[in-house]
C-alpha cells in the first residue's frame, strides 16, 4: 500500500462520435448504494462480513476489478506517501499477530502492515508478506517487529491487503481477523481488530463512473454528489477533496474508464477521430489544480489526449473546449477512450477541500455553449528540441498553467509561475529524456494542446 491505490494521471478530424456513447455524460443518472464495513477502519476494494476464527465475524479482502490498481485492504491511517493519520498507541511491542486464511495468485503476496510513529518520525516500519493457498481454516501469523529508532511509539498504522498493490492481482484473497500488537506477556487488541463491529453507509453513486466515494466509508460528506446547481438537466456532478483531519484529504475523482496499474485505461467505445472535448464546469480552488481530461486508444494503445487545468477559483459555469492532440502520424481510427475529472492535480495529493463541479459531457458539438473557451495560438520551436523548448505568443504571466505529459499520459513537467521575455518563454526540457511529448496549456479563458519530440 506504499502506492496510492489510485493513480490519477496528471492525464485531426471531426468523427461521427454519438454523446450517448460517453456512459451518463450528463450526469442524470444516479444508484443509491448501501455498504457494510468494519466500524472504524478505511476501506478498499471489496471487502465482506464472514465467519472468524470462533464463530464471530472476520473480513473478506479483494481487489474491486473496476478499479484494477487497487487491492482490497482495510486500514487505520491514510495510504499517501507519507502514511498519515492512524490511531492513538504508546508502546513497543514485539511482534504482530493475525489470524489468516490466504488465496493468492501464482506470484502474488498480500501485506499486513504495521508502522509505529512518535512525534509523526517513524520508529518502525514494516510490510510482512502473506502468502500461501489455503482457505480452509484460519492460521495464526506472529511476526517479530524491528526498531529504527528507541522510545515508545504516539501512532499506530496499521492494515491488511488482498495483494501486493505493486502487483494487483485481482483474484487474491485474504480473510482477516483478531489483529494484535505483542509485548512480552501482554496482548494489545487492535480496535476492531477483530472485524466484529460493522456499520452501514449509503450514498448515491454516479452511474457508469467509476469514483472515489467507496474509498471512504466512514466520512459524513462524500467526494462525489449529485447538485441540483446544474447546467442541464436535473443534476450535475460535485466532486470534492473530503477532509480526514489532521491536514489530510481524501481523493475526489470520477473516472469514465478503468484504473490500471499505469493509469486510467479505456472506459467506453469510440467510432471516430475526435477532436475536441466539451465540458460545463465550475471550481472552488482551496489549493489544489483542478484536473479533466480524455484519453483516446487503439487496440488498448493511448494514440492521443486532451487536458484542462485550472488552478484558480472558476465561481460560474464555463463551457471548455479541450482540444484532442494525436501522435504525430496517426492515421488509424481511435476505438475507445476515458475521461477522468479530478478536484486536484495528477500525481500528487490534494491540498484543501476543492470542488469541482462539471455538466454536459459533449465530443466535437457544444451544448448551448455559455462561455466558449479560445484555443491559444502559440508557436513552438524547435520541433525536435533537445534541451531547450521555446514558445511564442500572447502570455498573461499570473494566469499562464504548462503541463508537459509523455505517452503513457504521465505528467512529467509542471509550470505555474513562469517568465517571459519578448513575448518567448525558455521551457528547460533537459531532464526529460528522448521521445514524444505532449503540452496542455491554460491561459484565464484559453486552452491549448501541442505534441513534440525530444531528441537527444
Amino acid at each position: 500500500m506504499k502506492n496510492k491505490y489510485i493513480v490519477m494521471l496528471a492525464i485531426g478530424g471531426i468523427a461521427g462520435f454519438a454523446s450517448a456513447q460517453m456512459p451518463n455524460p450528463d450526469f442524470e443518472n444516479w444508484t443509491n448504494v448501501v455498504k457494510n464495513t468494519p466500524a472504524g477502519w478505511t476501506c478498499f476494494g471489496l471487502n465482506k462480513k464472514v465467519t472468524g476464527i470462533k464463530g464471530g465475524n472476520a473480513v473478506r479482502l479483494q481487489s474491486d476489478p473496476k478499479q484494477q490498481s487497487g487491492p482490497g485492504a482495510v486500514i487505520y491511517g491514510n495510504p499517501d506517501q507519507n502514511f498519515s493519520g492512524g490511531i492513538a498507541y504508546s508502546g513497543r511491542p514485539d511482534s504482530a499477530v493475525g489470524f489468516f486464511k490466504i488465496h493468492m495468485e501464482a506470484g502474488d503476496t498480500a501485506w499486513y502492515l504495521v508502522f509505529l510513529k512518535h512525534k509523526g518520525q517513524f520508529l518502525s516500519q514494516n510490510i510482512f508478506p502473506l502468502y500461501g493457498n489455503d482457505t480452509s481454516v484460519f492460521r495464526r501469523l506472529a511476526f517479530a517487529i524491528p526498531y529504527s529508532d528507541t522510545g515508545l511509539s504516539d501512532t499506530l498504522i496499521i492494515g491488511v491487503s488482498s495483494t501486493n498493490p505493486n502487483n494487483r492481482k485481482l483474484q487474491s484473497v485474504v480473510f482477516a481477523d483478531s489483529l494484535q500488537l505483542i509485548t512480552g506477556s501482554n496482548k494489545y487488541a487492535v480496535p476492531n481488530g477483530g472485524f466484529e463491529l460493522w456499520g452501514t453507509s449509503s450514498w448515491d453513486d454516479l452511474q457508469g463512473w467509476y469514483n472515489s466515494n467507496a474509498e471512504y466509508p466512514n466520512v459524513l460528506q462524500k467526494p462525489v454528489t449529485k447538485s441540483t446547481d446544474r447546467v442541464y438537466g436535473s443534476y450535475a456532478a460535485r466532486i470534492t477533496n473530503v477532509d480526514l483531519g489532521g491536514g489530510v484529504y481524501g481523493y475526489g475523482y470520477i473516472l469514465a474508464g478503468r484504473q490500471g496499474n499505469d493509469g486510467p485505461l479505456p472506459g467506453f467505445p469510440v467510432s471516430g477521430k475526435d477532436s475536441m472535448l466539451y465540458v460545463n464546469y465550475k471550481f472552488y480552488a482551496q489549493g489544489d489544480t483542478m484536473n479533466i481530461g480524455i484519453l483516446m486508444y487503439e487496440n488498448g494503445n493511448m494514440v492521443g489526449n486532451g487536458f484542462l487545468r485550472q488552478w484558480v477559483s472558476i465561481p460560474t459555469y464555463t463551457q471548455a473546449a479541450i482540444p484532442i492532440a494525436y501522435i504525430p502520424n496517426y492515421s488509424g481510427t481511435p476505438d475507445s477512450a476515458a475521461v477522468f475529472c479530478a478536484a486536484f492535480v495528477g500525481g500528487g495529493k490534494p491540498h484543501g477541500p476543492s470542488i469541482l463541479t462539471v455538466d454536459g459531457f459533449q465530443l466535437n458539438t457544444p451544448l448551448n455553449a455559455i462561455r466558449d473557451m479560445k484555443k491559444l495560438n502559440w508557436e513552438l520551436f524547435p520541433n525536435p528540441a533537445q534541451s531547450t523548448l521555446y514558445i511564442k505568443g500572447d502570455f498573461i504571466p499570473a494566469k499562464t498553467l504548462l503541463n508537459i505529459y509523455d505517452l503513457s499520459g504521465k505528467c512529467v513537467l509542471h509550470c505555474q509561475s513562469l517568465e517571459f521575455a519578448n513575448g518567448i518563454l525558455q521551457l528547460d526540457i533537459s531532464k526529460l529524456n528522448s521521445g514524444l511529448y505532449f503540452l496542455n496549456a491554460t491561459q484565464d479563458s484559453e486552452v491549448g494542446n501541442w505534441q513534440f519530440v525530444i531528441e537527444k
